[in-house]
């Protein structure tokens, strides 16, 4: 199973970290697209590109809009896979 990781804020990306690690020892393949705080390593491009290749979309929430754009930009692409 394909998953997808994606947080900006510092405590979501240190708990994305260990549950990849976690889903990698288990079979399964995860993609880490997290911030830590700093500045986001995708474009939103590369985020729902990402998104659409997954089979699961896991996603933090930062605390303001702008911050969130690419939690929020995954967030949408995976729904919009399943309709």
């Amino acid at each position: 199973m394909k998953v997808l990781l994606v947080a900006q804020d510092i405590a979501p990306s240190s708990a994305f970290e260990m549950l990849a690690s976690e889903l990698t020892n288990r079979g399964h393949e995860a993609k880490l697209l997290i911030g830590k705080g700093k500045v986001f390593p995708a474009s939103l491009d590369e985020v729902r590109k990402a998104a659409r290749e997954s089979d699961v979309v896991v996603v933090g929430m930062s605390s303001s809009a702008k911050l969130a754009e690419s939690e929020i930009a995954a967030c949408l692409t995976a729904a919009l896979q399943e309709l």
